[in-house]
Parts: C-alpha cells; sequence; structure tokens
C-alpha cells in the first residue's frame, strides 16, 4: 500500500502516526524496555522481578487497549 502516514489499529481501523494514541504507545513501549533492562539487574531478587513483571503486564494491557479503535472495544 505504501506509507499514507497511517498505522492500523487492532480489529480494524486507521490513525496518523502523529496522533497522541502512538505517542503514548511509544513512551509505554520505551518504559517495557526500561523496565526489562531493570529485571536484568534484579535478576537474584525475585520479589522485585515479581513486582516488575506486574507492572509489565498491565502495561502490555494498556497498550492493547489504547491500539484498539474505541468502536471495537469490545473485542479486546
Amino acid at each position: 500500500k505504501g506509507d499514507d502516514g497511517t498505522s492500523g489499529l487492532y480489529f480494524g481501523g486507521r490513525e496518523p502516526k502523529t496522533s497522541a494514541r502512538f505517542e503514548a504507545i511509544g513512551s509505554i513501549d520505551e518504559a517495557q524496555a526500561t523496565i526489562g533492562l531493570a529485571r536484568a539487574e534484579v535478576a537474584t531478587r525475585p520479589e522485585l522481578d515479581a513486582a516488575l513483571v506486574a507492572v509489565e503486564r498491565d502495561l502490555w494491557v494498556l497498550m492493547a487497549e489504547l491500539a484498539t479503535d474505541d468502536a471495537n472495544r469490545d473485542k479486546l
């Protein structure tokens, strides 16, 4: 199709790549990467690793919600 400046949303729909939605998703993705680094540093501390995994899971859910058009939210 070529790049028309939009990206697809889960379950359909498109939005400009410059939208606040994709800015938020990108920021959350960067937070995920930082948490991954933190997990590598606390590998010998299972209680800290478990807490970081819980935060990562919440962020994954948040990204999925952000990446889904409101009209398709019931499909999540």
